[in-house]
């Protein structure tokens, strides 16, 4: 119980960082290559630990990147 409780409190934390992170990029117009590269590996943190929702269907399209690329 208590592992289920920490593992959705870690999703719901780098959730709220790419969310940051994407709010960030959208306000100034780009995304630099440092500033992608630590979205990108907060997101596949973020699908180990067992959350895509979000990540695959809005925040990760919006900056052109794709699973196959």
């Amino acid at each position: 119980m208590k592992e289920k409780k920490d593992k959705a409190k870690t999703i719901a934390t780098l959730r709220t960082q790419l969310y940051d992170l994407h709010e960030k990029f959208m306000s100034r117009g780009y995304v630099d290559k440092s500033g992608l590269k630590t979205f990108l590996e907060l997101g596949k943190i973020y699908e180990e630990a067992g959350g895509n929702d979000i990540y695959h269907e809005k925040l990760k399209p919006d900056y052109g990147v794709t699973d196959k690329q």
